[in-house]
């Protein structure tokens, strides 16, 4: 799929619509969002993508899920216009896409007093109703093209599928877990109902 132009492939909103059926089929948090992130890079033609989520009441992480990255990327110097453009959509809760990071007309360029590396940039907040759980970041080079807004578009779109199924999978757990703590209150080891 060519990035650079503005037709989309058909096939790609099947394939949205069934990656986003298997997402909302996982249990499991870790494999939820390795999926999501997988997918999130092969609909945008992303080098690189982060996908967090937030501890509730903190804004600490909970989960973190790269692709292409390294802890000790994230945390160094030069993933610090990255780490910023995370920051303002986690507090702001606005998605951004940067065509070209290193245009000095975007408010987020115009900020950062150091050299952007020229990436294309993606970063939509994961929300439940109006509040903001998650973050996911995708980049890439220039050289291998920039985002297109109908790729903004897009994956807008699929973190939609992303949040209603992270949502799931928190209630399935609260509600394992409310389950296993009556179990315990009551003595039993299970219950039958009738």
């Amino acid at each position: 799929m060519n990035q650079e132009t503005t037709h989309i492939n058909p096939d790609i909103y099947q394939n949205l619509f069934e990656s986003g059926k298997q997402l909302l089929a996982e249990r499991d948090m870790k494999s939820l969002l390795a999926a999501a992130v997988n997918t999130a890079v092969h609909i945008s033609g992303a080098e690189r993508a982060w996908i967090n989520l937030f501890k509730e009441q903190a804004q600490n992480i909970e989960f973190q899920v790269t692709v292409n990255l390294q802890k000790t990327e994230i945390e160094a110097a030069p993933f610090e216009f990255s780490n910023m453009i995370i920051e303002n959509v986690k507090t702001g809760g606005v998605p951004v896409m940067l065509p070209d990071s290193a245009d000095p007309f975007f408010p987020e360029t115009a900020k950062h007093s150091k050299p952007v590396r020229s990436l294309s940039v993606i970063c939509i907040p994961l929300k439940h109703g109006h509040h903001a759980f998650g973050v996911l970041y995708l980049d890439r080079q220039l050289l291998k093209g920039r985002f297109t807004p109908e790729i903004f578009e897009l994956v807008q779109e699929y973190a939609k599928f992303i949040c209603t199924a992270v949502h799931g999978l928190k209630e399935q757990e609260q509600l394992r877990s409310l389950i296993s703590n009556f179990e315990q209150s009551s003595g039993k080891g299970s219950s039958t109902c009738y």
